[in-house]
């Protein structure tokens, strides 16, 4: 993979790393839930949820479900549209 491969790939993940958090984010403010109340519930610490809300956290396969399914959430693979 040379350099301009590796960009176009970073670019990409960090699109879909921004998106999970806004999507994340929205969940949790319309359930009315605090950082902290997410956080404690899925078993992280609240710099955990805050990171992945601002898409600047690789967050783990682990985590994601647990916060996905605190916020009653699924983790799926769809076809792209």
């Amino acid at each position: 993979m040379d350099k301009k491969e590796r960009k176009s790939l970073a670019e990409y993940t960090n699109k879909h790393r921004e998106q999970l958090g806004r999507d994340f984010r929205e969940t949790r403010t319309a359930l009315g839930w605090s950082v902290e109340q997410v956080a404690q519930m899925a078993g992280v610490k609240p710099i955990t949820i805050e990171k992945i809300e601002a898409g600047k956290f690789n967050v783990s396969l682990d985590i994601m479900v647990r916060v996905a399914d605190v916020l009653g959430s699924d983790v799926t693979i769809k076809e792209r549209e």
